[in-house]
């Protein structure tokens, strides 16, 4: 695990953002989950995975990364599954970057308003929603 908080800027930096490695897709989707396993994505009328691209992050700061906007997962038009974690999937790959727990846990219990959530990655290998 990196300890230098400039060592682990310099690591999101290269994994997330305008300043990605090569290795790194220039967009990846975001998926709610309903656990960490990422085959148990939520479902509901009007959910959506949104696509967030790379310049959609500000530089890393503190050991944390965070999102410059906010993904739109969809407006419901019924309710959803309970979302306790979410993932960043790339489609092209087939891979998953990064899953964790969401900061509390997204219901929606009924049509409404658009839902989004603001990713922040810390340490390199967790993000919060």
């Amino acid at each position: 695990m990196l300890r230098d908080i400039a060592a682990i800027n310099a690591s999101l930096d290269n994994d997330y953002g305008t300043t990605r490695g090569p290795n790194t897709p220039a967009s990846l989707e975001v998926a709610l989950l309903a656990s960490a396993d990422p085959a148990d994505e939520i479902t509901g009328g009007g959910y959506v995975r949104p696509v967030h691209d790379s310049d959609d992050w500000l530089p890393a700061a503190d050991g944390v990364k965070t999102a410059s906007v906010a993904d739109d997962c969809g407006t419901p038009t019924g309710a959803w599954d309970t979302a306790q974690f979410a993932g960043l999937y790339d489609p092209v790959a087939g891979a998953w970057w990064d899953v964790v727990a969401l900061t509390e846990p997204l219901t929606v219990t009924g049509a409404g308003d658009p839902v989004t959530v603001v990713l922040s990655v810390a340490g390199g290998s967790n993000f919060e929603g």
